[in-house]
């Protein structure tokens, strides 16, 4: 086997070299013929989200700097009513549980018929509220265990009138049919809608008129609106104070129907120009 000479390596070695120095020559002046074309494409990749950041940050300043003012307005309407509800409650006590319950079940029963005779429709009556419960009696001395007297039965109705003129004459009819407790009288609208939409309106003109009112006062005119915010309210019963029986000529109960009050109230914020 002839071995390679010393002088024959070397060559070897530098021909590698110069093979080497090629590449990385060739690369560099690739590379340098780009570098123009890589430079501007860095710096368009750099500039759009910058000029899209500085947008938004003068869009923000804008925002944060343009003078507000924020009013709320209020309004209310009364009414007067055109429906009532009767809260009531029947009460039967026996010697058993099933002597109670049958009583009250009776004077439930001819209860419901003397308000349909009345032209109450079923759709106004609803029964709530059935309970039974034994009557028990404790010794006052703590000798004696507890005795069972009896049994009570009890259960409620809610009524809904939608005749006024016949109110007074209802509440005595249904005291004089079986019903041994009243809880409750109020008064409302069949359909609060149309009403509940004229307070709605109505603030915001007053919203509006408050924003207007400030804005001249300050020495500065009146934008645009930015925001409107409700703000729930409700219906209030306003009793009125004369009491005046529903049914004339008759000795029924007398009745203050008072008024029903709609309020409503709503938050606006508009823009202020100099």
């Amino acid at each position: 086997m002839k071995r390679k000479t010393p002088r024959k390596t070397f060559r070897k070695q530098q021909n590698h070299a110069k093979l080497h120095a090629k590449v990385v020559l060739s690369v560099e002046d690739k590379m340098t013929k780009l570098a123009p074309t890589l430079t501007l494409m860095s710096a368009l990749l750099c500039a759009l989200p910058f000029q899209g950041r500085s947008q938004d940050i003068t869009q923000l300043a804008l925002v944060q700097t343009s003078p507000i003012i924020t009013v709320t307005g209020t309004a209310s309407v009364s009414v007067p009513p055109d429906m009532a509800t009767i809260r009531m409650g029947l009460r039967n006590t026996a010697g058993t549980a099933a002597a109670a319950l049958t009583r009250n079940s009776q004077d439930m029963t001819a209860l419901l018929q003397s308000l349909a005779a009345m032209g109450i429709a079923p759709r106004d009556i609803q029964t709530q509220g059935l309970s039974l419960n034994p009557d028990i009696k404790y010794d006052s001395t703590g000798r004696k265990p507890p005795q069972i007297e009896g049994y009570t039965a009890e259960n409620g109705v809610e009524l809904r009138v939608r005749d006024l003129s016949q109110l007074g004459n209802i509440l005595d009819q249904v005291v004089q049919n079986g019903a041994t407790t009243l809880n409750g009288l109020s008064f409302g609208l069949i359909d609060p809608a149309p009403k509940r939409d004229e307070a709605r309106r109505s603030a915001v003109a007053d919203a509006q008129h408050r924003a207007t009112l400030y804005a001249a006062a300050a020495g500065v005119r009146l934008g645009g609106v930015r925001k409107i915010s409700d703000i729930e309210s409700g219906q209030n019963p306003r009793p009125m104070m004369a009491m005046r029986a529903m049914a004339p000529g008759a000795d029924s109960v007398p009745i203050a129907e008072g008024e029903i009050s709609l309020s409503a109230s709503v938050m606006m914020e508009f823009d202020l120009l100099n």
